[in-house]
């Protein structure tokens, strides 16, 4: 069940903003924007010991985790890039989220290339442990026009993009199709290695 209020600041902070179970942080590859059609950004999430937050498709319980970063100056778009959850089990019903620290890859689209980005972005998140806590952090990172270079976070944020759930078959891993029964669901699976006994299936 849920409690409280939404924890949250009124006003976006810089750079680093936190809530009572959970602290963010935005980080930037580069350190201006420049002419750069795409900027390659990320939110960094960290989550205090036993408390977790929801995938964009929570499963049996909970809400997807927000991000919201219509207030931003210079970005009518934001492509935020999800890691593979994990999946959690409490009283029969399945949820699938992240817990500890979770970097979320960001890609910035300006509107206007040459100008300054201002990234004003409100991430809300149903942290649970054993009860469940909406939390709200606002998080802001300006980047200016002149010529970008890079920043220590960059290859934390490519790190991160690394670590993505493919989207596409490889060689190694494929998955043609899925057959709906009526109490199942069966999804024949073809991985090079075999199927770890640890694998696990998440439905959107």
């Amino acid at each position: 069940f849920c409690v409280g209020a939404l924890s949250s600041y009124s006003a976006y902070a810089q750079v680093e903003s936190s809530a009572d179970y959970l602290r963010g942080k935005l980080l930037s590859s580069y350190d201006s924007a420049g002419a750069m059609t795409s900027v390659p950004m990320g939110v960094e999430i960290s989550l205090d010991d036993d408390w977790y937050i929801y995938w964009r498709a929570p499963g049996d319980a909970g809400l997807p985790t927000v991000f919201d970063w219509k207030n931003s100056v210079n970005v009518p778009d934001v492509k935020v890039k999800w890691p593979t959850p994990s999946r959690y089990e409490f009283d029969g019903m399945n949820s699938f989220g992240y817990d500890g620290d979770i970097v979320f890859p960001l890609e910035i689209i300006p509107q206007e290339t040459g100008k300054s980005v201002i990234l004003n972005m409100a991430v809300q998140a149903l942290a649970c442990n054993k009860i469940c806590v909406p939390q709200e952090i606002k998080l802001s990172r300006t980047l200016p026009a002149h010529d970008p270079a890079s920043t220590t976070e960059k290859d934390v944020i490519e790190t991160s993009v690394k670590k993505l759930p493919r989207t596409e078959d490889s060689d190694a891993l494929k998955m043609e199709t899925a057959v709906l029964g009526k109490n199942t669901l069966a999804i024949p699976v073809y991985a090079a290695g075999g199927i770890k006994d640890d694998a696990d299936v998440m439905i959107e």
